[in-house]
């Protein structure tokens, strides 16, 4: 699937999408629509994206150009939850359970190698975009 129109999409078709850490693989996921529409949309526009990666306890995360507030916030997120965190403008990879301060929303799910998640260590680089031969 190429990235072409938003428009196209129907709600609840997923977006696949890659997660590229350098130097340590690629991780598979899927964004949907119909969990969060305004933040999937502009997350999906700024496609690709490429940025340093950041630790938290439970999971990595990057920023983004992306600006948007909660949407249908979460308190809660489990391992594979791939979410956006409206206070750091981030996509964040949660390989653990957690509850980040403030709310989250969430996004979709990491597919595939998730296990890689807990060995990515702040300062590498990611690149995050479709995944058209998923």
């Amino acid at each position: 699937m190429s990235k072409g129109s938003f428009s196209r999409l129907g709600v609840l078709e997923g977006i696949k999408v890659l997660f590229e850490f350098e130097g340590y693989g690629v991780v598979k996921g899927e964004i949907v629509r119909v969990l969060a529409p305004r933040t999937v949309e502009a997350l999906y526009a700024a496609l690709p994206i490429r940025s340093r990666v950041y630790r938290w306890r439970e999971g990595v995360y990057f920023e983004t150009s992306v600006v948007r507030g909660l949407e249908k916030p979460r308190v809660e997120v489990n391992p594979g939850d791939i979410c956006y965190y409206a206070r750091s403008k981030a996509v964040c990879l949660f390989h653990d359970k957690a509850k980040p301060l403030g709310g989250i929303t969430l996004l979709g799910r990491v597919v595939e190698n998730l296990e890689l998640l807990p060995r990515v260590k702040s300062g590498s680089f990611v690149l995050m975009r479709v995944n058209s031969t998923f």
